[in-house]
């Protein structure tokens, strides 16, 4: 069974010497990997065929499996976590307006793999609503049938309220409460995410943000940047 990572990351690291990098790398030990000892922890190291590009593979009992991607890219290591299916490439550089520090986001560069964030994130509405049905059922079994009743009635006694993710809402059934789109305690179901119309994610029209900080004699200077999406 493989568990990958469904979120690409990618992490550069400025070197002093990139040729003196490349050279260990082309000295590192390569082929099956070797035990730890630990948990039956193994590592696997194997250099991509014609390429300056090494794929680290880290096993766990052979359950868990895990591969990052090392090379070397004019003057920066680059790291990736998922080496098979995308490709990080230095561009160019790029001065912030302040130096001490930034952080640049960009969002959009989730559309590769946004078919797993909304696979996770309708994943986790239905384990919320699991939960919510769970409480609604206690409040049907003591004669409280209405989910909007129960609802109330849960945050009179306790303080919080049971609560429905997008999509679909509690609705009440013969048999007891229900989602209408995850069914009941007994019957669980997931629609296809073909189906789901809800955007998701935060800022889906924000291409990028730019945050650049900087340390004065007054105080921390901070700088802003954004771009949209264009229409």
């Amino acid at each position: 069974m493989h568990m990958p990572t469904s979120r690409p990351v990618a992490l550069a690291v400025e070197l002093d010497q990139p040729d003196v990098v490349l050279k260990k790398l082309h000295r590192m030990k390569t082929g099956n990997g070797w035990e730890t000892g630990w948990g039956g922890f193994k590592v696997d190291v194997i250099r991509v065929t014609g390429q300056d590009r090494w794929l680290i593979r880290l096993s766990a009992e052979d359950l868990l499996h895990l591969t990052f991607s090392l090379e070397v890219q004019e003057d920066y290591l680059v790291v990736s976590n998922l080496p098979m299916t995308y490709r990080p490439r230095i561009t160019g550089r790029m001065e912030p307006a302040l130096h001490h520090m930034a952080a640049m986001f960009n969002p959009a560069e989730a559309n590769q793999t946004k078919r797993a964030f909304e696979m996770a994130a309708l994943d986790q509405s239905r384990q919320a609503v699991q939960s919510g049905l769970g409480v609604l059922y206690a409040f049907h079994w003591s004669g409280i049938t209405h989910p909007d009743q129960a609802m109330q009635l849960s945050r009179n006694l306790f303080g919080f309220t049971p609560v429905h993710p997008a999509p679909g809402n509690f609705v009440k059934t013969p048999e007891g409460p229900a989602s209408s789109t995850f069914g009941t305690l007994d019957e669980a179901r997931q629609p296809a995410l073909d189906a789901i119309q809800e955007p998701y994610g935060s800022f889906p029209n924000l291409r990028g943000l730019d945050l650049t900080f900087q340390f004065e004699q007054e105080g921390l200077r901070t700088r802003i940047t954004w771009e949209l999406q264009p229409r």
